[in-house]
């Protein structure tokens, strides 16, 4: 029983590795070429929307990136704190001394 089990999942594994190695590139080509070669009038219906997204994510990531702060915070500090304690470049009881400072401002 456990022979058969054991086949299944060769089977699967292969079939998985073929979908992602063989049949997802070739779909990308085929899509590919067909954007390429049929005429704009059937293209625009994709190129818009495209575009669209294009412009709203830009537009999402510049305004996250705005709203958040410059990294000047006490927490961005004790961040940066915590980073050179990992690396060795910072003793412990500096951090601690650091954190204090932190705090109290």
């Amino acid at each position: 029983m456990g022979g058969i089990t054991m086949q299944w999942k060769q089977f699967f594994w292969v079939a998985s590795m073929a979908t992602v190695f063989f049949f997802l590139p070739s779909l990308a080509v085929k899509l590919w070429e067909t954007l390429l070669f049929i005429p704009w009038q059937y293209q625009r219906w994709l190129v818009y929307p495209v575009v669209g997204w294009l412009i709203w994510v830009l537009a999402r990531r510049r305004w996250r990136r705005m709203a958040t702060p410059a990294g000047q915070g006490e927490e961005a500090l004790l961040d940066i704190a915590k980073r050179r304690l990992v690396k060795g470049e910072v003793t412990l009881e500096e951090f601690r001394q650091i954190r204090e400072e932190l705090k109290s401002e």
